[in-house]
């Protein structure tokens, strides 16, 4: 048995799938493309939320996909490089649907948040913790970048300096 949902399977004598409550059937009709361009539909896109980091982009892609809804994620500005770069961006990610999913993604968005505030706190340490590892990191190719940058103009002072020395002995 299987989820038309959320395709997870399931064991002879289940009828209904845990997470989705759904209706389970014996074989998944014909999977269509994963990945459908917004182009390719004659719909228009639509601005959804921004959230902080990709961890969180991640999360509500997780709830999107699995009820159906298609995505895109956006970085503002230059907040891709940043990401790619510094493996965070201080602009966030911005997620869009397509319009006619936008009403259903809202309320999941919501029903999700409202959720939120009765995480364990297993789950918040996990968040901080991988919070925490991204800041070091972070932080840790800062001072990579500084040290190579003041090392570069320590040998151009310094050549400076020879040059100027070497003219006034002349």
């Amino acid at each position: 048995m299987y989820c038309p949902n959320c395709k997870s399977e399931f064991r002879d004598g289940f009828e209904v799938c845990s997470t989705c409550n759904c209706s389970l059937v014996e074989e998944l009709p014909d999977q269509e493309p994963k990945d459908i361009s917004f182009e390719l539909l004659n719909e228009n896109e639509v601005f959804l939320i921004n959230v902080r980091n990709e961890f969180e982009a991640d999360i509500i892609e997780s709830i999107l996909s699995s009820n159906g809804i298609k995505l895109k994620r956006k970085h503002r500005d230059a907040g891709g490089y940043l990401s790619i770069y510094m493996g965070n961006s201080v602009e966030g990610v911005d997620i869009y649907v397509l319009e006619s999913e936008y009403e259903v993604a809202m309320e999941l968005i919501k029903t999700e948040q409202e959720g939120s505030g009765e995480e364990d706190a297993e789950e918040e340490t996990l968040y901080k913790h991988e919070e925490k590892v991204s800041n070091m990191q972070r932080s840790m190719k800062t001072w990579i970048i500084l040290l190579f940058i003041s090392s570069g103009l320590l040998v151009i002072i310094i050549n400076l300096i020879i040059r100027i020395i070497g003219k006034l002995f002349k």
